[in-house]
C-alpha cells in the first residue's frame, strides 16, 4: 500500500489501484499517522426492517459497521429510542454500492458519551472555526467540521452487564449494554433491541475529509 502526495490530497494506492484520496485538513508536516489492515466488509443490511435480540446477532450486527463513517447520533425526537446514522462503504471491488443505514436502539434507559479526543488537541480545538471545515483546515487542532467521525474501535455488546440485568428485572422485557468507541465519542447504551433500516440515496454521506490533530 503507498500513500502519496497529490496536489492538496492524500492519494492511497495498491496494486497500482487507486483506493482512497483525501484532501488535506493542515498544512503541517504530519510526523505519523496509522494504517490498519484491510478487513473485509460484510454486505450492510439493507430491505426494510431488522430487528435483534439475540446476543450473538446484535454482536454481529455491530460488526457489520466496524470502522464506517457515524454520521449522526442521539435521541430521536420522541426521545425514548437512540439512532446512529451510519455511512456504510465496500470495497468496490465487491459492487456494492454505499448505504446510509440507520441503527435505532429502542427503549433506550441510558446512554453516556464522553470524548476520547486528548486533552491536549481539546486545548487546540476550541475555536469556533473549526466547527466549519473551510475555516477549519487551515487552523491547529481537531477540524469538528469534517462531520463525521469513524467507528473505530467500533461497537462491543457487553457480556452479562448488571445494569442490563436489573433493567430486565424490574420491567419484564430483555436489555441489552453496548459501548461503541470511534476516533471522537465513547459511547455507552442500555436499551432493550436494536431496529436497523436503510435510509432513502439521497441521506447524507462524508465527503472522506479527515479531522487531522
Amino acid at each position: 500500500m503507498t500513500v502519496e502526495d497529490a496536489d492538496g490530497t492524500f492519494r492511497i494506492t495498491h496494486a497500482g489501484q487507486v483506493i482512497a484520496e483525501v484532501a488535506f485538513t493542515t498544512t503541517k508536516p504530519i510526523a505519523w499517522f496509522k494504517v490498519r489492515k484491510p478487513q473485509h466488509r460484510r454486505r450492510p443490511y439493507r430491505a426494510g426492517r431488522t430487528a435483534f435480540m439475540d446476543s450473538g446477532k446484535l454482536q454481529q450486527a455491530l460488526d457489520e459497521v466496524f470502522d464506517q463513517a457515524l454520521l449522526h447520533h442521539g435521541f430521536v425526537d420522541y426521545m425514548r429510542d437512540y439512532q446512529l446514522v451510519i455511512h456504510a462503504t465496500a470495497d468496490p471491488a465487491t459492487g456494492t454500492a454505499p448505504t446510509t443505514l440507520r441503527y435505532l436502539f429502542r427503549h433506550c434507559v441510558q446512554a453516556h458519551c464522553a470524548t476520547t479526543v486528548p486533552v491536549g488537541t481539546w486545548r487546540d480545538s476550541v475555536d469556533d472555526g473549526l466547527i466549519t471545515y473551510e475555516t477549519g483546515v487551515d487552523l491547529d487542532g481537531y477540524v469538528w467540521g469534517v462531520n463525521w467521525q469513524a467507528l473505530y474501535p467500533g461497537a462491543t455488546l457487553i457480556a452479562d452487564s448488571p445494569t442490563a440485568r436489573q433493567w430486565a428485572t424490574a420491567i419484564g422485557i430483555d436489555f441489552h449494554e453496548v459501548r461503541i468507541q470511534t476516533n471522537a465519542h465513547d459511547l455507552t447504551l442500555v436499551f432493550s433491541d436494536l431496529r436497523i433500516e436503510e435510509l432513502p440515496s439521497d441521506s447524507q454521506s462524508p465527503d472522506h475529509k479527515i479531522p487531522t490533530q
